[in-house]
């Protein structure tokens, strides 16, 4: 699945190689990629689980050494003008309202127009739709797509909005019908 590494085993050599996400020796993020030392791929595939673990365990700490504050005068690192100097305006201001709605189950559809050209449903919130490789729709939207997002109360309540909505609107990107649920 994408974000938890690979195993790959490089033509010239017989041992597994890992590559995974994470800080660099130089302090950059990026790809990180390390040869197993074994020819045993299972033997391979734990040490990636280690790696990401370890990667996952210290996400806070690299993320502080990588955070802007050293560029904050320490009278105002809370200071949301000290913030939109640095970064400037942000794109969205979500409100603690919204978060909640957001990761809650919603349904999503990509417009074009006039046009619905995918329906789909996220149990989990937003992070279905905003994943970029999942949509064959959002690349049949180019620059006049937009993306439209109900919030439901409960994910078989979303589910059933899906259902509904795909067999109304037949999006020509939903290749099939979900069950009833």
């Amino acid at each position: 699945m994408r974000g938890d590494g690979r195993i790959f085993k490089p033509k010239k050599s017989r041992f597994w190689h890992i590559a995974y996400y994470g800080p660099r020796p130089d302090g950059s993020l990026g790809e990180i990629r390390e040869s197993a030392r074994t020819d045993d791929e299972r033997k391979a595939r734990t040490l990636l689980r280690r790696r990401m673990a370890h990667v996952i365990a210290n996400r806070e700490k690299t993320v502080r050494r990588f955070a802007p504050t050293d560029y904050i005068p320490t009278s105002s690192k809370s200071s949301l003008a000290a913030a939109q100097g640095i970064a400037g305006n942000p794109i969205w201001r979500i409100d603690s309202t919204m978060f909640a709605q957001l990761v809650g189950p919603i349904v999503y559809a990509w417009v074009r127009g006039d046009e619905v050209l995918y329906v789909g449903v996220g149990a989990s919130g937003i992070a279905r739709p905003f994943r970029l490789s999942h949509h064959r729709a959002l690349r049949a939207c180019s620059d006049d797509g937009h993306l439209l997002i109900w919030t439901c109360p409960t994910p078989v309540a979303a589910y059933q909005l899906e259902r509904e909505l795909i067999l109304q609107l037949a999006p020509r990107e939903n290749l099939t019908v979900p069950r009833d649920v």
